[in-house]
């Protein structure tokens, strides 16, 4: 039995911890936050409840921990679970601050830590079908690859002052798709962006348009927007030698209805719970047979380094108005250069 516990029980501990009570073997014994939902917590029989984590850092029988507190927070809290002999999930990003992730990649080193970044969206059966196309040589060559990403409504102000901006607190998402479809890294980036539908472009930006070019000299680009009218879009498209493969958006259900007046469906899927649920689960039942089996995470902390990597290139594009390559980042930071 794998001992759990889960640091921060807000609203995206609260999915962690329905994913894991679904998985064989697997007791969230412990939850910790300062504004703990008391209720929620004994409902779902949860035996250990806390207002700080430390409590479970310091308890020897939990064996993993699931970080899903303030971005602020997460790099302190992976190396005192490191140094404790947890094993690790942390929601993405590690950090804001690229020497931090640094520290932090060492001390996992050091204590042979197991540990996996929250990019769920790898775990889409959808996203991965594209990755396994692309590997397996069905498109051919790769052309281009465009993602485009739209949240249903934007975050208030007081969360877009912490989130680090638009690049490292959405775009490092669609950062990570584009490397996990494409099984390459981005050498170059190209980004655009400006504050069109909210009121507090005065600190960042809310759309933005990025290209990049791949190690192989092919091209990606993803398109960001902080709001739509019409739900959360989420759309992949790989053009290859062979073949282009699309993914299109979720709906709740396939019905069309078609009148007199034309043919109209659903709204697709409003926001990230629901359109992932099933990647939140499939990401634990990978670290939890990480933990079973002694494996490496198919996603860890090299992952989230190369993603925030991308994410400075493309603040520093935007700032700069020019294309910025990502050893020039490397080279900022003293990182061996690809």
């Amino acid at each position: 039995m794998i001992n759990v516990g889960i640091l921060g029980a807000g609203r995206i501990g609260k999915v962690h911890a329905l994913s894991l009570k679904k998985i064989v073997g697997v007791n969230v014994k412990s939850v910790a936050d300062p504004y703990l939902d008391e209720e929620w917590a004994i409902s779902q029989g949860i035996e250990n409840r806390y207002k700080d984590v430390d409590a479970i850092l310091n308890d020897d029988s939990i064996d993993a921990v699931y970080i899903c507190t303030p971005t602020d927070s997460h790099a302190d809290l992976i190396i005192k679970a490191s140094q404790k002999g947890k094993a690790i999930f942390c929601e993405k990003p590690v950090d804001l601050d690229i020497s931090r992730i640094l520290k932090v990649q060492e001390i996992l080193k050091e204590n042979n830590t197991l540990f996996q970044i929250g990019f769920n969206r790898r775990f889409d059966k959808n996203f991965k079908k594209i990755s396994e196309l692309v590997k397996n040589d069905t498109l051919g060559n790769l052309i281009s690859l465009k993602v485009v990403s739209r949240d249903p409504s934007a975050p208030p102000r007081s969360y877009v002052e912490s989130s680090g901006g638009l690049f490292l607190d959405m775009t490092i998402h669609d950062f990570d798709m584009v490397r996990f479809l494409s099984h390459q890294n981005i050498t170059e980036i190209t980004a655009k962006g400006a504050s069109l539908i909210t009121d507090y472009g005065d600190i960042d930006i809310d759309t933005a348009m990025l290209t990049m070019t791949l190690e192989d000299g092919s091209f990606a680009m993803i398109e960001n927007c902080r709001a739509t009218t019409y739900g959360y879009d989420q759309r992949v498209e790989v053009f290859g030698t062979k073949s282009n493969v699309n993914c299109k958006n979720v709906f709740d259900n396939s019905v069309e209805i078609t009148n007199n007046e034309g043919t109209s469906s659903d709204k697709p899927m409003y926001f990230f719970l629901e359109r992932y649920e099933d990647a939140y689960y499939q990401e634990s039942v990978e670290f939890v047979n990480s933990i079973n089996n002694s494996e490496k995470v198919s996603v860890g902390i090299e992952d989230a380094l190369e993603s925030a990597l991308m994410a400075v290139a493309a603040k520093k594009s935007l700032e700069e108005n020019r294309s910025v390559t990502i050893n020039e980042i490397r080279e900022e930071f003293n990182i061996k250069v690809k």
